[in-house]
């Protein structure tokens, strides 16, 4: 197996390559429990559980490859200012998308309620709260909508024991490993949960997404729903669209709301560098 690193303006992470197939180790800083470092040295010296960046990685390496061509369908993901939001759902309405996931933790509720109000009805949406608000100040938002307003809620309060007062569909991602009867849905990122052997035994759907990745690893998520066997729902891999610079020769091709995976991947060499 060979090991390159990669670092730009985005991201910095490390690729893998062995028997003609390509997987993505990168640690997302402030989320992922490893480091960059500490995932090169385990890769180096495997010992111990692996981190999940690693194990993710490795695993997929180890995966059968597609046997065709497949298409997924696709939420598109909003974040930034109003201004860029909604910049971005034209963008999407135009290429097809007809679920969106938008963060709004980070506004007050008023932008956040005039964002969403605008949103709600271009969109079937999925709203990230990212434990932003405490308990009455999501209750009060969340009461100007109806409960089928939106496709879920995710991590709508700070902390894990309120859930039980919020009355929207909930998703849990950064509460994914609280027990949580009434959840409509888990977000699975393998960069920061591990690979499919970490996969949740669950009747819950699984909605796999990114954090951030390559087009390798958003290419690697996105193979987990043939893999995986996944119901077809619209996953979280539109962090794409916000890389400045990606490391396929080709890009991921993105229409109609679905990303279309080719059977395989090949890196612009040029932009890695081998350890």
């Amino acid at each position: 197996m060979k090991i390159y690193h990669y670092k730009n303006s985005f991201r910095e992470g490390l690729i893998l390559h062995k028997n003609g197939k390509w997987a993505e180790v990168a640690p997302l800083p402030g989320w992922s429990r490893e480091t960059l470092r500490e995932a090169l040295d385990q890769l180096r010296c495997p010992r111990g559980p692996l981190y999940p960046s690693v194990a993710f990685a490795l695993e997929m390496l180890e995966a059968p490859p597609l046997g065709k061509p497949v298409s997924i369908p696709v939420s598109a993901f909003f974040m930034g200012t109003p201004d860029q939001i909604l910049a971005r759902a034209d963008k999407a309405e135009k290429n097809g998308f007809k679920t969106a996931k938008v963060k709004i933790g980070h506004l007050d509720t008023h932008t956040a309620f005039e964002v969403v109000s605008v949103l709600k009805d271009r969109f079937r949406l999925r709203i990230d709260v990212n434990r932003k608000w405490e308990l009455q100040q999501s209750l009060k938002f969340f009461s100007a909508f109806a409960d089928d307003a939106f496709d879920y809620v995710e991590d709508p309060v700070q902390n894990p024991e309120d859930l039980v007062h919020f009355t929207h569909p909930v998703a849990l991602d950064e509460f994914f490993t609280h027990d949580f009867p009434q959840a409509k849905a888990l977000i699975f990122k393998p960069t920061l949960r591990g690979g499919p052997s970490s996969f949740p035994k669950t009747k819950l759907p699984c909605i796999v997404g990114g954090a951030f990745e390559s087009g390798i690893g958003i290419y690697q998520i996105a193979s987990l729903v043939p893999l995986l066997g996944l119901p077809d729902l619209p996953i979280g891999i539109d962090t794409y669209s916000y890389l400045e610079e990606d490391l396929l020769e080709t890009p991921l091709s993105f229409a109609g709301g679905k990303v279309h995976l080719p059977l395989s991947i090949h890196p612009n060499m040029d932009l890695l560098h081998e350890l």
